[in-house]
């Protein structure tokens, strides 16, 4: 089996359903910011830094495979735009209190309190992981609809 033969059977298959779920990926980033932090709650985040995350960047991994062949799998992302800018958005605001300034998830989500709960090490982590991941599919997203060098028969032409 040579190389258009995968892309062509396994390659571009796989890439739509990594595009599919990376709508899935990038929506968890909002919903898990947006739980009730009920008594300090924070199992919305640590299952989408622990669990989401490895699996959406796996997905990313996977679609970053439709490249060669980014004519169908393109469309695809066309409602992963606006998700997008919307976990931007969430991930941003907690990007500062939390990362730099080491306040609780819960009082970045809350607006109050939550002081007198112990703030975990990995607090730090959640929002430049998130930030990490939304930023490697906007590029995803770039590189798709994006002329590719090889698609100009100029370049490709030996003098």
């Amino acid at each position: 089996m040579n190389l258009n033969t995968f892309r062509k059977s396994v390659g571009t298959p796989l890439s739509v359903l990594g595009v599919i779920y990376l709508h899935i990926g990038v929506l968890i980033v909002p919903l898990s910011a947006s739980g009730t932090c009920t008594m300090g709650d924070i199992d919305g985040w640590l299952a989408s830094l622990v669990f989401w995350s490895p699996l959406s960047f796996v997905a990313l991994a996977i679609s970053f495979m439709a490249l060669p062949s980014k004519k169908l799998v393109r469309w695809f992302t066309i409602l992963l735009v606006p998700l997008i800018l919307w976990a931007y958005i969430v991930a941003f605001n907690y990007l500062v209190p939390v990362t730099f300034q080491g306040a609780h998830l819960c009082s970045v989500a809350s607006g109050w309190g939550f002081s007198e709960y112990p703030v975990e090490w990995w607090f730090r982590l959640w929002a430049p992981v998130q930030m990490v991941f939304l930023m490697l599919c906007t590029l995803l997203i770039f590189k798709l609809w994006s002329p590719a060098a090889t698609d100009n028969n100029s370049l490709n032409r030996t003098p």
